[in-house]
């Protein structure tokens, strides 16, 4: 761990950025992963009758009095969680004694808490999350827990391959419609033979007038369409004198 692990200054909100305001929120949720790792919801709250912390108790003041408690109370939890002999504190004990006590064992821990004792009787803000961060580090280290590298899932293909399946899929499914439509027309088809009839579609097809019959009676109405021109006097008499007229 690097020296700038190990102190913290007054001056971290100003040097921390525009995210320096979260990011004792952030060692909060952090913090709240380790307890739970170190089943203090079954051993401390159960047995001191706390009630599990929000993931953002100690980052947030809500209730002096009690967040001062619960802070020197999970303290010394931890404390006893390294192997450190550290005796919970009580309601009437001297604040100050016992933030100098769990100071002195932080600098045990080869830890530089670099601002004031009284930044901590308020049992919220930056400061006592730290320290109760620091000490949940030391647990878990005194448990002889290690952190196991993250394994990330393997991605299956790259994107063209992927692009390529997804062709694929849509082609399939363009010939399954296709092949859907055919089977219809060919259902189609054979609804309306059942419905007709195989004969009947031959009979349609098939010409019903015989030959011979058809010439019969050809030649009996042929003289009934013979064309009759009538004359009339009066043309015939006005082309006349209109002939002799040109000659």
């Amino acid at each position: 761990m690097s020296t700038e692990d190990k102190r913290r200054g007054e001056d971290d909100d100003e040097s921390g950025g525009p995210g320096g305001a979260y990011q004792t929120f952030l060692i909060m949720e952090e913090l709240l992963d380790k307890l739970k790792l170190l089943n203090y919801e079954t051993t401390f709250c159960r047995q001191l009758g706390f009630k599990p912390f929000s993931r953002h108790y100690f980052a947030l003041p809500t209730n002096p009095g009690e967040q001062f408690f619960a802070f020197t109370s999970i303290a010394a939890w931890l404390l006893q969680m390294c192997g450190q002999h550290f005796e919970q504190p009580q309601e009437y004990d001297d604040p100050n004694a016992t933030i100098s006590s769990i100071l002195d064992e932080i600098r045990r821990f080869k830890y530089s808490p670099d601002f004031p004792p009284n930044k901590l009787k308020t049992g919220c803000g930056e400061h006592c999350v730290w320290v109760l961060n620091r000490l949940a580090d030391e647990a878990l280290k005194a448990k002889s827990f290690v952190w196991k590298k993250v394994i990330y899932p393997e991605e299956e293909g790259n994107q063209e391959d992927i692009i390529d399946e997804t062709d694929e899929k849509h082609l399939e499914l363009n010939k399954v419609e296709d092949e859907m439509l055919m089977d219809d027309s060919d259902e189609e088809f054979e609804e309306e033979g059942q419905i007709l009839g195989l004969d009947d579609l031959q009979k349609l097809n098939k010409p019903t007038t015989d030959v011979n019959e058809w010439k019969l009676e050809l030649e009996r109405v042929l003289p009934q369409l013979k064309l009759t021109i009538r004359t009339d006097n009066k043309i015939l008499s006005n082309i006349c004198l209109f002939a002799a007229s040109i000659l």
